[in-house]
């Protein structure tokens, strides 16, 4: 028993001891050979598997003492499962005892006396075949197991610790070749011994020789010690054969990389024990050989090990690197099912009389193949192990390293074990040696998961980033605008799909990690991407979390975070966490906003049954310029909290705009949508209930422009008078395909406006249709415009369309640019005329371009949660902006099906269409939504997710009945035509009552002031979606640009602190009554929540003796002045919002958009 002392500290807390002086120069031979350790050990190792190789083989070989081979074509059974069990079971009981020994046993004494054991087994074995006696093999191949579990760890983290790190691959690839090498020159040499007569005491004697050399020579050359030996009573063999193994097992796990490694190379030792199992069965049953082809393929599988060692060393060029595990697997894979499908083409044993020779053999085909497979799948196997072995190494840490490679020499007993008793299982089933042979290729083609595991991560990234870019043509812009390697950062992104993460992991320089929830990091799928994503594991509800993460973005980290928190289920921006943001406030790091687009139309997105996905759409990622947050000082707590959320708020939507690509015209931009959304999806629908999908939308469009080519030139301005339908998309897109300009004209307005509108952009044609002419009582109305343009109907040009025009039509829906060519009208052409409504007198043309349309409805799309089930009825005619960008284009170029309705007077029908068709948004204006409310069911508006109000305030009354009757929010927005006409609006995420709204993206504001009003000031607004300018009936067709690109809107407004619009009114609709500024909206607001039921319209009159009076036209017949003056004396205020006339009619005077005419109220009034 071995002493043990007290005072002697644990193995694991041992320090290990230093290294000797480096030696002299060598001068002999000898002294060359000793001069480094890895000679001597290659010498050992080499001598031992060449040792243990005889032994095996004179004990179960066909000629040997106890020969487990029943019949030539049987593989090893029991006997042969129980001697393979003596020489792994030790490396699995003893992985502490080795890494001790391998850790405090750094002299080359330790090798020495491994020898010595090993010299004792062969000459137990030697006695044991000499007297034929299996027992004393037996207990040979005992002994030659625990040497073996003592040696290898030892050999290898000597190797390891002693050699420089650029000759650690050689001299481990030396250390394996050495193995394999002796292995086979063992088995070899057993097999030709024992064949001859009286083999048996030769081969007793050459193994003594042997092994006996070995020790002699291992010893002789302990000239320079790889350590001192241990001294007496240092060790406690009892101590160290406890515990331990799971803690080093944990170690190696944590550290990933040496884990992997020693698990591929048990993997790779267990097949090759089964392999060099079977091979000799496989010689005999398939090539009919003698003992002489056995041993050719167990050589050729150990030179293919060796020359899949000097590959590794080749190729990595001395560095220990897995970057060529996946090359090495593939060829083995490649190997492995080649030698399973030669198997089943060779001929069965018992076709031949006896077994035939190497050269008789190897003249056949089958059998080259056959040993060019083993001899690959070994270089395959080499080419993997050699790196292994030094990545299973701790550089860090000497002891760790010797546990490590006990640890692994454990994996090597367990899987080569493990394997040789799943291939007995499964050859007692039946299963033969062509079956084995597919399960070792099963094997090997499930080893890639591990592979791609060891796999360098640059090369992994690299790797990735070549599959996803061929995949889905990924695009990446604003490169340039990534900080410099160790600038704080917090990268935003939004998130449409479960392939965001590895697309940025992917794409992003460097290795960004990826802020993620506790319960992520624990997931499969994070464990399966752990390769290629660096997660950040943070939970929020311990603050010290939180602190890390901030803590390492300050260090210079750069942190993905998608402050969505989850894959989109809209397709749009879901709710913005304000975390991201309070990160990067708190860090002093720059937000990187990142705007993905394309995977939301993948198989990978949550949007399965909302949007047509397929299998690879193409991706492109939009990296934007960084911004910083300037919060002003002062600010704290949850004020802050919110103040930073709005900020990402702004900064995701602007990010989700600013990527977008205006650059295409809205003929372009349908082809788009139909790309994205599928042409089989419905699309546009009307009265007639046909609906139309993009396919056969976009065919219309082809024939229908092309016979309007006939009677138009390019660029002219055609004029459209029809109402909402079917034939109005088509005619708008239609005009748009090639190239015409549509000015939509409004039918509600009179003969001798819709004929001013026409000699102001100077329409030559107008488009119509008899049927609507009749239903619409419009002939003095056309029998006007004759005067001006000419008119052509619909029903006429259908009529004259020929077999030829619908065919092209078909060819060129399918094939657009190729039939049609290339755009006609670019971005920042025109792109529609509308007409003010000429409230203030002729009505001006609004020209507004391409972009101006196609910004506009994506300024609302990257605000607004809209998605392939929605569905719009838009009963707004779509001469008015708010109805033609709302209910027609917007939903076309999103993917969203329209019902495009006639009229929005019909108060009774409309509700119930919302009803009949699922509607879930809806257009309108507070008079008709108030309309619509009176004559609705409760249950009307079940479907309906957002009403948008726009053109006139929203009466509290009428947003309180449906939110009370129906549970609907009516979401207020506000616009005008020369914005084509989107300013601002109210989103789910995004609400004030009473507001508008915050700006939209991408628009810039300034308030400017406005002589006797105190609060607020006259909004002047510029942006993308800002008209090309006026049409003016004094200068008709002549383009009149805004100046300086700024519009001013003439409206009074507010802006609060967090970006919300307030209307106080227009600049214009202000009476100057005593000498001071009265708004006449707020007088019809107060008005309004007098007599909330009933509508008000306020104007203001020329008045002797205070300048302007107010008069008011109601509809409330009980309204009158006593009244009003104590409402507003309770409301404390002034006097000057009385009205002096208030007139009763049944029925305010509307414009077509639904707007109150106040020109009418005011002509009204005057005469009165």
């Amino acid at each position: 028993m071995t002493e043990h002392v007290d005072a002697q500290p644990r193995p694991d807390s041992l320090e290990p001891q230093r290294d000797p002086p480096e030696p002299p120069p060598a001068t002999g031979l000898m002294d060359r050979l000793g001069r480094g350790p890895a000679p001597r050990l290659v010498i050992a190792v080499f001598a031992f598997a060449l040792s243990v190789a005889a032994i095996f083989i004179a004990l179960l070989g066909p000629s040997g003492l106890v020969s487990d081979i029943a019949a030539a074509d049987r593989a090893p059974g029991l006997r042969g499962l129980l001697a393979a069990g003596l020489l792994l079971v030790p490396s699995i009981l003893l992985p502490r005892l080795a890494a001790a020994v391998a850790t405090r046993g750094r002299g080359q004494p330790l090798v020495t006396w491994c020898m010595a054991v090993s010299l004792l087994a062969a000459v137990v074995a030697a006695g044991g075949i000499a007297a034929r006696e299996g027992l004393a093999i037996w207990i040979a191949l005992g002994l030659d197991g625990i040497v073996g579990a003592l040696l290898g760890p030892l050999v290898l983290s000597a190797l390891y610790r002693r050699l420089a790190p650029a000759e650690r691959l050689p001299g481990l690839a030396a250390a394996l070749s050495a193995v394999f090498l002796g292995a086979g020159l063992g088995i070899g040499l057993a097999h030709v011994l024992l064949a001859l007569p009286g083999g048996g005491p030769l081969l007793a004697a050459a193994l003594v020789v042997i092994a006996g050399a070995a020790w002699w020579l291992t010893g002789r050359l302990a000239t320079t010690t790889v350590g001192a030996p241990p001294a007496d009573g240092e060790l406690d063999l009892a101590g160290l054969a406890r515990g331990g193994v799971i803690q080093a097992i944990d170690r190696m796990r944590a550290r990933q990389a040496p884990w992997a490694a020693a698990l591929g190379i048990g993997w790779f030792t267990g097949l090759t024990i089964v392999l060099l199992a079977y091979l000799p069965a496989a010689a005999r049953q398939f090539l009919r050989g003698d003992a002489l082809v056995e041993f050719s393929l167990i050589g050729l599988f150990g030179l293919g090990v060796t020359f899949g060692a000097y590959l590794a060393l080749r190729l990595t060029r001395g560095e220990a690197s897995a970057a060529w595990t996946p090359l090495a697997l593939i060829v083995m894979i490649f190997a492995a099912f080649d030698a399973y499908g030669v198997s089943l083409g060779l001929p069965a044993a018992g076709e031949a009389a006896g077994p035939l020779s190497l050269f008789a053999v190897f003249a056949g085909e089958g059998a080259i193949r056959l040993g060019l497979d083993i001899l690959f799948f070994a270089a395959g196997g080499g080419l993997l192990s050699i790196p292994l072995l030094v990545l299973a190494a701790d550089p860090e840490d000497e002891r760790a390293t010797a546990h490590h490679y006990a640890i692994l020499g454990m994996l090597v007993g367990l899987g080569g074990l493990g394997m040789l008793l799943a291939a007995m299982a499964l050859a007692g089933l039946g299963l033969g040696l062509s079956g084995l042979l597919l399960v070792v290729a099963l094997a090997t083609l499930a080893a890639a998961p591990l592979a791609l595991r060891l796999w360098p991560d640059h090369l992994f990234k690299q790797a990735a980033a070549k599959l996803l870019r061929f995949l889905f043509r990924v695009e990446v812009t604003g490169g340039h605008h990534i900080p410099a390697d160790g600038t704080p950062v917090v990268i935003v992104s939004n998130h449409v799909s479960h392939l965001d993460a590895p697309l940025l992991a992917a794409f992003l320089p460097g290795t960004p990690h990826f802020a993620a929830s506790a319960a992520v990091s624990r997931t499969f799928a994070a464990r399966l991407m752990a390769k290629l994503i660096k997660l950040h594991p943070v939970d929020t509800s311990k603050p010290v979390a939180v602190k890390a993460l901030i803590g390492a973005v300050e260090a210079g980290t750069p942190m993905v975070i998608f402050p969505e928190g989850r894959p989109t289920v809209t397709g749009s921006l879901m709710k913005i966490y304000e975390g991201p943001g309070m990160v990067a406030d708190r860090a002093g790091a720059a937000i990187l906003p990142i705007r993905i687009e394309g995977p939301q139309y993948s198989l990978f997105s949550r949007l399965g049954g909302k949007t047509h996905r397929r299998l690879f759409p193409k991706v492109t990622i939009h990296i934007q310029e960084p911004r910083r947050f300037d919060v002003p000082a002062g600010i704290a707590g949850r004020h802050r909290r919110q103040v930073v959320g709005n900020k990402l708020y702004d900064v995701m939507v602007e990010m989700m705009f600013e990527s977008t690509d205006l650059d295409l015209n809205l003929w372009q931009a349908l082809l788009r949508a139909r790309t994205n959304h599928g042409g089989a999806s419905p699309i546009v629908e009307d009265q007639e209930r046909k609906p139309l999908t993009y396919n056969r939308f976009v065919m219309s469009t082809f024939v229908l422009g092309r016979a309007l080519s006939r009677l138009t030139a390019e660029r002219e301005i055609v004029g459209v008078l029809l109402p909402n339908s079917a034939g109005v998309a088509v005619t708008f897109f239609a005009l748009t395909a090639f190239g015409r300009v549509p000015a939509m004209l409004n039918f509600s307005a009179g003969p001798s406006t819709m004929a001013s509108a026409c000699r102001t952009a100077k329409v030559k044609t107008v488009l119509t249709a008899r049927r609507f002419v009749a239903l619409g009582k419009l002939d003095e109305a056309v029998k006007a415009i004759g005067e001006v343009a000419e008119v052509v109907y619909l029903e006429d040009i259908r009529t004259k369309l020929s077999l030829g025009d619908k065919l092209w039509g078909l060819a060129a829906a399918r094939a657009p640019r190729f039939f049609h060519g290339d755009a006609v009208s670019k971005p920042d052409d025109p792109a529609v005329v509308l007409f003010t409504s000429g409230s203030e007198g002729l009505p001006k043309g609004v020209v507004l371009s391409h972009r101006n349309l196609n910004a506009n409805q994506n300024q609302i799309a990257s605000i607004v949660d809209i998605t392939g089930q929605d569905k719009v009825l838009n009963p707004l005619p779509v001469f008015h902006s708010f109805g033609l960008l709302g209910g027609l284009i917007l939903p076309m170029l999103q993917g969203v099906k329209t019902f495009l309705y006639p009229s929005p007077l019909h108060y009774r029908a409309i509700p119930e269409l919302v009803y009949e068709t699922g509607s879930t948004m809806m257009f309108g204006t507070d008079t008709f939504l108030n309309g619509y409310a009176r004559a609705a069911h409760p249950y009307d508006f079940y479907s309906t997710r957002y009403i948008f109000a726009g053109a006139e305030r929203v009466k509290d009354e009428t947003r309180r009945i449906y939110g009370e009757k129906f549970g609907v929010r009516i979401l207020e927005g506000y616009g005008t035509t020369e914005c084509s006409p989107v300013v601002a609006v109210n989103t789910a995420m995004q609400f004030k009552p009473g507001s508008v709204g915050r700006l939209l993206p991408a628009m810039r504001a300034r308030l400017e002031p406005v002589e006797g009003i105190d609060r607020g000031g006259r909004l002047v607004v510029r942006g993308p979606n800002i008209m090309l300018g006026y049409f003016r009936p004094d200068r008709p067709a002549e383009l009149e640009p805004p100046a300086d690109a700024w519009y001013d809107t003439g409206d009074i407004v507010e802006i609060d602190d967090l970006g919300f619009v307030t209307i106080l009114g227009r600049a214009k609709r202000f009476a100057k009554v005593a000498g001071e500024m009265v708004s006449l909206a707020a007088v019809e607001h107060e008005a309004a929540d007098l007599w909330p039921d009933f509508a008000h319209a306020v104007v203001n009159l020329p008045d002797p003796a205070k300048g302007e009076r107010l008069a008011m036209m109601t509809t409330c017949p009980d309204a009158d002045r006593g009244t009003f003056s104590k409402h507003l004396h309770d409301r404390g205020l002034t006097e000057l919002m009385l009205p002096k006339t208030i007139v009763h009619v049944a029925e305010l005077p509307l414009l077509g958009s639904g707007k109150t005419d106040y020109q009418a109220v005011k002509q009204a009034l005057g005469k009165g």
